[in-house]
């Protein structure tokens, strides 16, 4: 019941962004539909390649007929594993819980190599990577004494940046009508 409802929610969010979406050849105008966040409870019983398998299955379903619908997978192991599948599928996708460069170089890379697999080309081909900024500073604060008291609270904001330069540099040269940002997220 409660994903036929957050399905009708995100459905008349994507309505009402419709003409924007519209407007911006598909740049912008998108919503986000996160995948069940449950697949990642280490209670679950679920191996990495059963949640992989999982990922892919509901992120076909749930994007299905929504053309301004972005997927949203986290950044896990399993999450990464699906991301070449659901972009070679066509499946706009916003992945998410990224905390470090590795792993957004992980999931960009999935990602790309799912898109040049495309039936459809790469003219829709839109990509989101949401990276995590607080949660590092949280980190390092409570793990990393060592720091001096000017570099804590900064290591979020330095990754971010580091990110955002890896981001424009891969994308720079691959002609794509379509921007592949990033989000940048704080939870702190």
């Amino acid at each position: 019941v409660a994903w036929e409802l957050t399905d009708r929610l995100v459905s008349e969010a994507e309505g009402k962004f419709k003409s924007i979406f519209e407007s911006s050849g598909g740049n912008t105008g998108w919503v986000s539909f996160e995948l069940d966040p449950l697949l990642e409870d280490p209670d679950a019983g679920m191996s990495d390649a059963e949640r992989t398998a999982k990922y892919i299955e509901l992120g076909k379903k749930w994007a299905a007929g929504h053309p301004n619908r972005m997927i949203k997978v986290p950044a896990s192991t399993a999450g990464v594993a699906a991301l070449e599948e659901l972009a070679a599928a066509g499946i706009t996708l916003n992945v998410t819980l990224i905390f470090t460069a590795d792993q957004y170089v992980a999931a960009r890379d999935a990602v790309w190599r799912g898109a040049q697999r495309r039936a459809d080309g790469l003219e829709n081909f839109k990509s989101v990577y949401s990276i995590f900024i607080s949660r590092i500073d949280i980190y390092t604060d409570e793990n990393l004494s060592d720091l001096s008291d000017d570099a804590q609270g900064t290591v979020g904001i330095l990754n971010a940046k580091r990110v955002w330069k890896m981001n424009q540099e891969f994308w720079a040269d691959k002609e794509l009508p379509l921007e592949q940002e990033l989000i940048f997220a704080s939870t702190g």
